[in-house]
């Protein structure tokens, strides 16, 4: 087993022969000295300056690259992930969003909404029918 451990060691010693293999480790601390407020262009003047050839925009596309991976692997549960409330008609064709509460009940003169049509079979049956039958087609004399 020994041979075994030595091997990685040897193995983990081994240069990346890709850029982004060569910054691959160190992109955790990159990361979070980022977030602490080192600015990226200073980073990437310390990573030229060890000798890793890299542009400044090709590191600022690994960088993203490496964020967009981990911010979904490690925080499923984000709050940007959490669905929106469900959008309310207002009346017009446009979708408000906001709580049901907020909007006014319909004038009883009114044509019934859609959750009344749906309410009971017979309903939805007449509703559906009504989009699901051909309209005539209208010929016109030709004089």
């Amino acid at each position: 087993m020994a041979d075994t451990d030595q091997l990685k060691t040897m193995i983990s010693g081994l240069a990346g022969k890709t850029v982004y293999g060569q910054l691959e480790p160190l992109m955790p601390e990159i990361d979070r000295k980022i977030k602490e407020g080192v600015p990226r262009a200073e980073i990437h003047q310390l990573i030229t300056a060890q000798g890793i050839e890299i542009s400044a925009g090709t590191f600022y596309n690994y960088l993203h690259r490496y964020r967009k991976r981990n911010s979904v692997s490690e925080t499923p549960g984000k709050a940007s992930n959490k669905p929106k409330p469900p959008a309310v008609q207002n009346g017009n064709s446009e979708a408000v969003e906001g709580k049901p509460d907020a909007v006014s009940s319909p004038a009883p003169d009114s044509e019934p909404s859609v959750s009344d049509l749906l309410s009971n079979e017979q309903s939805r049956e007449d509703f559906t029918n009504q989009f699901m039958q051909r309209p005539s087609i209208r010929r016109s004399k030709k004089p």
